[in-house]
């Protein structure tokens, strides 16, 4: 079962879920704001794709306090820790399966290859 990771109101992840409820593709949804995700979980995803991946630089989060957020983002423990605390800068949605990261953020061609 994919696990799509996101908030519910971010209109790329809605066009994520729209996508597998329209392929017929089942998939839990873990919304970070209600559930957060835990440290181990990053590391996890860091090792996966990259620290730098994890990322949402275009968000309304990121673009309140950029200048302080760039300092922490230096190293992969202070990305870790912010992104922990502050879910809504993490790049979304992702979607994993069996603990493995298919893909970050939408792309509907890329979709199609990974999922059908």
């Amino acid at each position: 079962m994919y696990i799509i990771y996101g908030i519910p109101n971010c209109n790329t992840v809605k066009k994520a879920t729209q996508w597998f409820d329209q392929n017929r593709i089942p998939y839990t949804f873990h919304n970070y704001q209600k559930l957060g995700i835990g440290q181990e979980k990053l590391k996890d995803w860091a090792q996966q794709v990259g620290w730098n991946v994890l990322i949402n630089r275009k968000g309304t989060t990121w673009r309140k306090n950029s200048e302080g957020n760039e300092k922490i983002v230096q190293t992969e423990k202070g990305t870790l820790q912010l992104l922990s605390t502050q879910t809504s800068i993490l790049k979304r949605p992702l979607i994993e399966k069996d603990g493995k990261v298919m893909v970050v953020g939408f792309d509907g061609d890329q979709y199609l290859s990974l999922f059908l």
